[in-house]
């Protein structure tokens, strides 16, 4: 008996009794659903989980295609051993493919990096911060052009990352810690989700991580 005095026959009871299992079930379905898509995430990182071999493939700019439009993109050339920028048709190219110079880079040569400009090279003078603080939202904070801000005590100085809306690329800049806009990521990562995330292309890039194309010679 129920504490308004109504019985609660075994019917109702497992009427109620079915309605939280599937209530259960809705929300823990997408949980397994979304869990069981880890490799997403992982997949959303400069290497693509691909390997060595992949940085040899011949450049592929595949086709045109109705799901998806023509993207900057970088691939590894075997020859000069730098990674350089091609015009991606959208379908059906091959695992030397990357949505940044930098995530080239870091798999198929990283000793290059080392050999990029440094902090120190980049590093520009930086202005005593004012103390003002802009609280206003851009319409679109990826069209920003960069801004250094200017030097304050307790936040760092050092390279940060801003989107080019023009390419559709992710490039560095030097940060002074205070100030400048909201087109600013600590991590080249952050930059592509927030304003460009066709760039990780899941379905794409995991259908052609096995892509046994002729290699560069």
């Amino acid at each position: 008996e129920s504490r308004s005095g109504i019985d609660l026959d075994s019917s109702f009871t497992e009427q109620i009794s079915r309605f939280w299992s599937e209530m259960k079930l809705t929300f823990l379905v997408p949980f397994i659903y979304l869990s069981g898509c880890e490799w997403l995430t992982s997949m959303a990182k400069p290497s693509y989980d691909r390997k060595k071999e992949d940085c040899l493939k011949r450049l592929k700019v595949g086709k045109k295609c109705e799901e998806r439009g023509e993207r900057q993109k970088w691939f590894y050339n075997k020859t000069s051993g730098t990674c350089d920028k091609f015009t991606y048709l959208g379908c059906d190219g091959n695992a030397n493919r990357f949505p940044s110079r930098e995530a080239c880079l870091l798999l198929c040569n990283p000793e290059s990096i080392y050999n990029t400009p440094s902090t120190a090279q980049l590093e520009l003078t930086c202005d005593e911060h004012d103390g003002t603080i802009d609280t206003s939202l851009p319409d679109d904070l990826c069209s920003l052009t960069p801004e250094k801000g200017a030097r304050c005590d307790g936040k760092p100085q050092g390279l940060r990352w801003f989107y080019i809306a023009e390419n559709k690329t992710c490039s560095q800049f030097y940060y002074c810690g205070c100030g400048g806009n909201q087109n600013n990521f600590p991590e080249e990562d952050a930059c592509i989700e927030t304003c460009d995330p066709q760039l990780y292309d899941y379905e794409e890039y995991g259908k052609n991580l096995g892509n046994s194309d002729t290699t560069q010679s």
